[in-house]
Formats: structure tokens, sequence, C-alpha cells
């Protein structure tokens, strides 16, 4: 019987013994990582970029979907990576930081060069109301596409929550700049200090020569919790400390400190005020430790810092002495679910606590502010005061205007508020070429385990590690905390990647390896090896690039 082997060590997926072997056929697929991101990133392709060396050319790749590498490098959820099946095997391939790296060296060699204007080939101009990670992706689509853009944001600096509502530690100011630059330089208008609200009003903007409108105005409103003591002195929430900071506003904070809520929001406002002087700071939650949405490398890093976790409880009531906080009641939870957008929860009798407090800290959801938007009609209103749309066309009951981001989701990630406006922009597009919405795709059917088809054992190899902010620093700056990888790291991490997009079918019927062995032959990197001598058999599955 043939066998043919891979050593998973020597593979670079060169590709040469498939060009020359008439029975080695590789077959192409959706690798999970890909299918698992909002924006379809090319995952597979920027990864094997880097484990060649080729930096550029994998941030290229990158760039082809995601017009905002360099900050979701940093502060994206990557959802590929909890889809990566090399986790089967040891942990997944650190995904996220291979794309901030190669953006980080760009920057180091002296930043992105000039990025060309686009001309103009369509003759329809678009409104966008709103600079935040939706209305930047759809406006780099539809500027790439010809069109005349202009955003309007009511803020003196664009951005939206990259600028106002994610602290320096994890996302530079400068580095969100630099982004919404490159964006403007393709022809985008940017008007700051703008409301769009009764006037102007959307039915203005049309009035003005605009062919379509896309909201992208994101959540704003803060959500309360209704308990005893909530209203008064002391109780803020997370994204106005956010704000105050990203004003460059001085903020006294209390030495106890209480954040209530458990996505990135709380977790950033604790690691903010913990900067800010605060000795003792606890974050309460409703959810369980495994359960908290916000991200676990986060989590961790708080809980470095000296931030403490109080998951599975509930606030009972901010109690206050004339006036002012002295202490949160809580309880603990045996269960918490929702319903129709209800928390429903499960108490523990008799397990009441309180904890000393002078200052709280709310982070339990935001919802967008549409109320003083003239133009939008009640029917256009969905719960939780969202925009409602088509989800095919993106469009709401009037068929110029569009809506995307976090006004529609609801509180999401920044790479689904990305996708989420590319693609409001490429149904703008085709509202404007009065081409009908494509229908429906299913999904494709996930590929067969990785692991399962590969020859031979994979080799675990441990993920590489960015280097990170020495504590003492950190908890005394708002400097970035995440450094990142170096090179000789990042090559090492993307040769981890089992190549779960290509892999090889051997059909041994027709296979003469024991008078041929071109396949064995040709590789350079002498990572095929023919054993046997011929005796026909089923065709074997062969991982290619696999562990590397």
């Amino acid at each position: 019987m043939t066998t043919i082997r891979l050593d998973v060590d020597r593979c670079v997926c060169c590709g040469d013994c498939a060009a020359i072997c008439p029975v080695l056929v590789y077959r192409r697929v959706t690798p999970p990582c890909q299918a698992a991101c909002p924006l379809g990133t090319d995952v597979e392709g920027y990864v094997s970029l880097i484990a060649q060396g080729k930096f550029a050319e994998a941030l290229e790749v990158n760039r082809r979907v995601n017009p905002l590498p360099l900050t979701l490098g940093r502060v994206c959820t990557h959802p590929c990576e909890t889809k990566c099946q090399r986790g089967a095997v040891d942990e997944p391939v650190a995904i996220c930081q291979l794309k901030r790296f190669v953006g980080d060296r760009e920057l180091a060699a002296g930043g992105r060069p000039a990025v060309a204007r686009v001309a103009g080939t369509r003759p329809e101009r678009v409104a966008i109301v709103g600079s935040g990670p939706a209305g930047l992706g759809a406006a780099q689509s539809l500027a790439a596409a010809g069109y005349g853009v202009t955003v309007f944001e009511q803020e003196s600096i664009p951005g939206g929550m990259l600028h106002w509502g994610i602290p320096d530690f994890r996302l530079p100011k400068d580095i969100v700049a630099r982004e919404i630059a490159d964006i403007m330089a393709l022809g985008v208008e940017m008007r700051t200090g703008v409301t769009v609200g009764a006037s102007p009003g959307l039915d203005d903007l049309r009035r003005d020569g605009y062919d379509a409108v896309l909201l992208a105005i994101g959540v704003q409103q803060c959500r309360l919790l209704g308990i005893p003591g909530e209203d008064g002195p002391g109780v803020y929430h997370c994204l106005q400390l956010m704000r105050q900071l990203a004003s460059g506003q001085k903020m006294d904070v209390g030495e106890n400190v209480v954040v209530i809520g458990g996505g990135n929001v709380a977790i950033d406002g604790a690691r903010a005020v913990r900067r800010l002087g605060a000795r003792k700071v606890t974050v309460i939650c409703v959810e369980s430790r495994q359960g908290m949405p916000a991200g676990a490398g986060e989590v961790m890093a708080a809980e470095e810092e000296g931030i403490g976790i109080l998951p599975s409880r509930q606030c009972l009531q901010i109690i206050r002495r004339n006036g002012r906080i002295k202490a949160v009641e809580y309880i603990e939870l045996a269960s918490m679910r929702f319903e129709e957008g209800r928390l429903i929860t499960e108490q523990k009798a008799g397990t009441e606590q309180t904890i000393r407090a002078d200052m709280v800290l709310l982070a339990i959801g935001q919802f967008p502010d549409v109320g003083g938007i003239s133009g939008l009609g009640s029917a256009d209103i969905g719960r939780g005061g969202r925009i409602s749309v088509n989800p095919f066309t993106m469009a709401t009951s009037r068929p110029w205007l569009f809506a995307a981001g976090d006004a529609v989701l609801g509180p999401s990630s920044v790479v689904e508020a990305v996708a989420s406006g590319k693609k409001a922009a490429a149904a703008i597009d085709r509202y404007l070429r009065g081409e009908k919405t494509p229908p429906a795709v299913p999904p494709a059917e996930p590929p067969e385990p990785m692991v399962d088809r590969l020859c031979g054992n994979i080799p675990r190899r441990a993920r590489q590690k960015g280097a990170v902010l020495g504590l003492g620093e950190r908890v005394a700056s708002f400097k970035e905390v995440e450094l990142g990888l170096d090179a000789e790291k990042a090559v090492t991490e993307a040769r981890r990647c089992l190549g779960c997009g290509v892999f090889g079918l051997v059909d041994e019927t027709s296979c003469c390896s024991d008078t041929c062995r071109l396949c064995s032959d040709t590789c350079w990197q002498q990572a095929l090896t023919v054993v046997g001598n011929g005796s026909p058999s089923r065709a074997r599955r062969t991982g290619k690039r696999a562990g590397r």
C-alpha cells in the first residue's frame, strides 16, 4: 500500500507538488475562522503571508475588506479565534495580534503611503450621519465605489465610540485618527459639529441633493438600573467617564468605586478609575464569570491590575447617608436569563451583602437617541428604541433612508458595526443603480475538522504572547497596555496555522509512486515522503501546510 506522508513542520504551502502531479488534487473551502469573521476577512491568506515574512502583503490582504486594521487589531473581539481549529490541538492562533503586528510594522516604517483619492465615477451623492465604525465602514466602501460621500458628525472630533468611548490604554487616539484620515483621503468629506435632528433633518438632506442617507448614529443613551439611591451625586455612566477623559477633563474619583455591568464598557471604566487613583475597584455583574460579555483577556487584565470581579450578583440598592454614597447592597443569583429583552433573575434568599463605595459607575447597556431626528417615522423605531430596517436591504420604510451599526443591532462589537456599515453601503449601491437585492445565500457547510483529516499527529506549539506594559506603569498612566508581537514571534505564531481552507486528496488507485515519486522529488522543503510500493487502496487525505 502506498502512503504519502507529510512533514507538517516543513510544509510551507507552496503548491509545487500539486502543480506537477496529476492525481494530487487540492481543494479549497472557506475555513472556519473566515466564516466566523463578520467582515469575511481572508484570515488564512494573511496569516500564510506572515508565515512567509511577507508582512506588507499580509496587511493589504486585510485591507481588502477591513478599513480599520490597526484599530481592529487592538479592539476586535476576534470571533475568528473561537472557531480556530488549532484550539482543538492546543490554543487558537493569535489571529488578532497578527493583524495588529502587520499594521504596527507599517507604522514603525513611517506609516501607510499616501492614499490616492478615488475619482468620482457615480453622479449620486450619499449622506452618512455618524462617524463611528459603521459610518466609517460605509463611507470607505461608497467612496471606493465612486460615490460622493459626506459624513455628518455632531462631535468636534470624528470616530464615534472609537474616539469617545474606548480609553487610550486599549486604543490610542492617534491610531483612530490615522485610519479616519486614510478614509477621508479617498475623497470623503467630513463635517464635524453638525447635528442632524430637527434642523437639518433627513428631508433637508434630501433637498440638499443627497440621493441616499445612512443613519449610523450608534447608541448614546445609557440605561439605568431603577434601584433606590440611583439618583443623586456620585453615580455616573462609564461612557460619561470616557467622554470626560477623551475631552481632556480632569475627574476626581472616590477611593472605593463599584462598577455595575459585565461588558467591555464596564471593564474599561473599572480600569480607567483605577488609573485615576481609586484604591479599591469592584465590578458587580449579573452574568457568571464565564458568561461575562467582556472579552476574557480584558477581564484578566483588570484582575491583574487589582480590580475585583463579583459575578452572578444583582445590585439591590445604593445606600446613601446625608445624600452621599456609602455602600452598595447586592444579592447572589442562582440563575439569570433574558426574555424579550427583559432580565429575569432567580435570587438566593439570605445572601444579601454590602460593599463599601463612594462612587458608582453604571454600564448596563445603551440605546440610540432617535427621538429628535426629523423625518424618522414611528414605524421605523423598533424594540429597545433601535431603528428597524429590512435585514436584506438595510432600508427603513423610506426607500432612500438606510440605517446600520449599533442603532440597528443594539450594542455590538466594533467589527460587527463595521460589517453592518459595509453591508448597508452595498445595499445603497444596489438601490442607486436600480438593482434588485440578490436572494439570500445559505451559509456554506463548514469543512470537516482539520484534525480528522491530517496524517499523523499535529505537533503542539505554544501560542506566542505579545509584550505588555509593566504592571506598575500600567496603573499609573493611560499608556497602551498591549505592545504586540515582534517579527520573530509573529512568524512563529503564523506557522501554527493548520491551513484549514486547503487540503489534499491523493487518489491512490491512480498513484504510481513506486516508479514516479514526482511529488516528493519536487518538494524543495523535503516535506513529502512516499512509503510503500503501489498496492492500490482508497483515497487518503493529507493535510496541506498543517501545523507548520
